[in-house]
């Protein structure tokens, strides 16, 4: 049939038999809405057939008006005492429908309600089989069902065995203030609410709870067929399924505003995304400020959070906590045996916006376990307090890529290798840190497995602060690492129970401060590498085993080895690098260092760096002669460096005044690098005291509590008069008595005075430095 407009008419022609019919109008003008003859057009100039071949669009004048092409079966409906239980558009056959009865009941209501209306519920609640089971299907048709503020109708369909509302057919059906509570969907999905077929749900301020869905998915909400459900401060309580116990997407899409999801049962993960019947259609969720929480109850469960069940192309979840007015995303848990995210397929999950997880943990695959994962620029995740099992904190499979932050704070392995181990590829062009972590008997912060690899590119910080572990406390090497020119590695304060305090280096594993040979990014200089401060009984910085490879670097490049414990290594190089040297190179077959600064090269055998500069002097020198004393005032202290504003280690000498009050306010561990060895008072050195209590019991060489003339002589330099005048011819200091009097006349000497000409509050100072909070004027042990 081919269709013409006639002005005042649409005419249709029979193309095989040329038969012409009018269609709509008659041959004068008007305007009216109606079949046939009734309808009145004012003036037709164009007219289009829909594809679907149900209706055309026609321009009358300043309208475009619809016409049905539909036969009129299709466009039959039911009369007043009946509802439509079917929809179709089948030329052969009327719509099915079925009688209702006008009994007031929440049923009735909706199965009568035109498209747009507004249900208003004023009961508190309602029951039974008349309060469940609704069906809205048909297509555009919209509904909304609004109960009394914040959840004051409470809709109960327990013991009914049928679920509250089903959504299909492209319809949509928006819920306001409601608590749906003890739905059932048998052996289906669904307990409380299903939404198919292209449909749309809107729900706001509503509960779910008790929804039933044990042999099938969505204990509380199923979504499926591209329909999507868009949920606003709603939450979930106690919902069951054996996939999904709370909601469960099947090649649809939920969006979550605010809210909170309780996990309650061990069958399912609390939100399963999972690919539809057609494998394009994806199960997706967009999740802003809400809230999971609730005990996992009992090892076995499939998950807390995302679980990816389909063999099909991978799902995705956005975490969005950037909303000012959402806030952050947390999970909340009080169990330790699921999976909080898991994925199986190769769509990354994107974590955006501000994310927060606190005390979870995992029995086996982490608390994270996905194929990928992208952290966007400006985005913030923390895991605080997180447990891993067998298999850590965060497992990838696959890739990870860091351009926003991702933190990891006070979290532990427990039996696994590392708080997050990588299987594959992680790029990092943000912040990657882990700090507080790990455990002694257990795996490091990141434990990198064999033939994965993590890149630090240009802009990146990997940074490891804290952690503690039996091998590598910052970093477990299995695979490679590489520290990219513009990116950077920060291990600190990393402690081994048994090697390599900051990293330790397996036999299969590299270490480089430099980018790959052929790899497209970044320039070809080094990284900013900083190991410093961790320990370990061997190889207290990084240690080397069997034919580990270290790549110090380009040109420039080194790793400062200042002492015998922080490099070690299983089978070293020949030429193993001593102590107070700059590592330039190194594999199993060769070395390539120099002696740091101020330390001159022993070429005997074997070589060694010594102290460069002058003899030790043998009295105390005042703050001025050591400045004067030409290049050294002792070994390896350069006299420009006494009293410069600076603590210099090197300096903490009597020839060398002390470094005068340089050293006062810091926390000296490179003073225990020198002198490791301190005898006598055992006390807690805090940053204020450290200096002054080092000073006083360090000439303690027997352990005794007191400083005679001879250990006096051979730890500060003072000379027997000296020593006369501050022991006040006692004949010796007694550490835990009289040290303010002897710290107040050391430093009158230091100063070049015959007597301490401070004021009263550099006294005070010096006694708090002490720890003498109850200003007695001693020092109790």
């Amino acid at each position: 049939t081919a269709f013409v407009g006639e002005r005042f008419s649409i005419r249709a022609v029979d193309v095989a038999t040329g038969a012409v019919s009018t269609l709509a109008g008659v041959s004068t003008a008007g305007h009216s809405d109606g079949s046939g003859a009734v309808a009145l057009f004012t003036n037709v100039t164009w007219h289009a057939v829909h594809p679907s071949g149900f209706y055309l669009l026609a321009a009358d004048k300043f309208r475009v008006r619809r016409v049905d092409l539909c036969p009129i079966k299709c466009n039959a409906g039911c009369n007043g005492s009946y509802y439509q239980t079917t929809v179709s558009c089948n030329p052969d056959s009327y719509p099915a429908c079925a009688p209702w009865t006008d009994d007031n009941s929440l049923l009735s209501r909706v199965r009568k309600s035109a498209t747009g209306a507004v249900v208003q519920l004023q009961e508190s609640l309602l029951t039974g089989n008349r309060s469940c089971g609704l069906d809205v299907f048909l297509p555009g048709h919209s509904l909304t069902i609004m109960g009394k503020p914040w959840g004051g109708t409470v809709v109960d369909c327990t013991g009914t065995g049928m679920r509250f509302l089903n959504v299909r057919g492209g319809a949509t059906v928006k819920l306001v203030d409601l608590t749906i509570v003890g739905g059932d969907s048998g052996a289906g999905d669904g307990g409380l609410v299903s939404v198919g077929n292209a449909s749309t749900l809107e729900a706001v301020n509503v509960f779910f709870e008790r929804g039933s869905a044990n042999l099938g998915a969505g204990g509380c909400l199923f979504v499926s067929e591209e329909a999507s459900a868009l949920l606003s401060r709603c939450s979930f309580h106690q919902c069951t399924a054996m996939e999904g116990d709370s909601v469960t997407v099947q090649g649809g899409s939920l969006t979550m505003m605010g809210g909170t999801v309780e996990k309650s049962s061990t069958l399912g993960s609390s939100v399963v995304l999972r690919s539809g019947a057609n494998s394009v259609d994806q199960g997706t969720a967009a999740l802003h400020g809400t809230r999971f929480t609730g005990d996992m109850g009992a090892p076995g469960a499939a998950g807390i959070f995302i679980a990816n069940l389909n063999a099909g192309e991978g799902q995705s979840v956005v975490l969005n906590g950037s909303d000012p007015v959402w806030g952050d995303v947390v999970f909340e848990m009080a169990g330790s045996h699921d999976n909080y995210a898991y994925a199986t397929h190769q769509q990354a999950a994107a974590i955006a916006g501000r994310v927060r997880l606190f005390n979870l943990g995992a029995t086996t695959g982490g608390v994270w376990n996905t194929t990928g994962m992208m952290v966007p620029e400006g985005s913030v995740v923390e895991l605080h307090g997180c447990r891993g099992g067998a298999d850590g904190v965060l497992v990838f499979p696959g890739n990870l890529s860091v351009m926003g932050s991702l933190s990891f704070v006070g979290c532990t392995p427990e039996s696994a290798q590392g708080v997050m181990v990588a299987k594959g590829i992680v790029d990092v062009r943000g912040l990657l840190s882990f700090g507080g972590g790990g455990s002694p008997g257990s795996g490091s912060a990141l434990a990198v497995k064999s033939g994965s690899a993590v890149r630090v590119l240009p802009g990146g910080t990997l940074a490891l602060h804290d952690n503690q572990a039996s091998e590598g406390g910052g970093v477990f090497l299995q695979g490679s690492v590489h520290v990219f020119e513009g990116g950077a590695l920060d291990a600190v304060n990393n402690t081994a129970s048994i090697r390599g305090g900051g990293l330790f280096v397996c036999t299969t594993g590299t270490l480089s401060f430099q980018k790959p040979a052929g790899d497209p990014e970044g320039g070809p200089g080094g990284g900013n590498v900083t190991i410093a401060g961790n320990s370990a009984p061997d190889g207290s910085e990084v240690f080397l085993a069997g034919d580990a490879v270290l790549l110090v670097g380009p040109k420039g490049m080194a790793l400062d080895n200042r002492l015998s414990n922080q490099l070690g290594a299983e089978a070293p190089c020949q030429d193993f690098p001593p102590p107070f040297t700059l590592l330039t190179e190194y594999n199993s077959s060769g070395c390539k260092w120099e002696c740091l600064p101020d330390f001159t090269l022993d070429r005997t055998t074997p070589a060694t760096c010594l102290n460069s500069g002058g003899s030790v002097p043998s009295t105390l020198r005042n703050v001025s002669e050591a400045q004067s004393a030409g290049p050294y005032c002792s070994p390896g202290c350069r006299s420009m460096h006494v009293a410069d504003g600076v603590c210099n280690a090197e300096c903490l000498t009597a020839g060398c005044a002390w470094d005068w009050r340089d050293c006062w306010t810091l926390d000296l561990a490179a003073m225990d690098q020198v002198r490791p060895q301190v005898h006598g008072l055992k006390m807690q050195r805090t940053a204020a005291s450290r200096f002054a209590l080092s000073v006083t019991t360090l000439g303690d060489a027997n352990g005794d509590l007191v400083i005679d003339a001879f250990e006096s002589l051979a730890a500060f330099g003072l000379s027997p008069p000296q020593f006369a005048m501050l022991s006040e011819a006692h004949g010796m200091f007694a550490t835990a008595g009289r040290v303010s009097e002897f710290l107040v006349s050391l430093l009158a000497a230091v100063d070049g005075a015959s007597e301490y000409a401070g004021d009263v509050d550099m006294a005070g100072e010096v006694l708090v430095r002490l720890g003498d909070t109850r200003h007695a004027r001693d020092l109790a042990l």
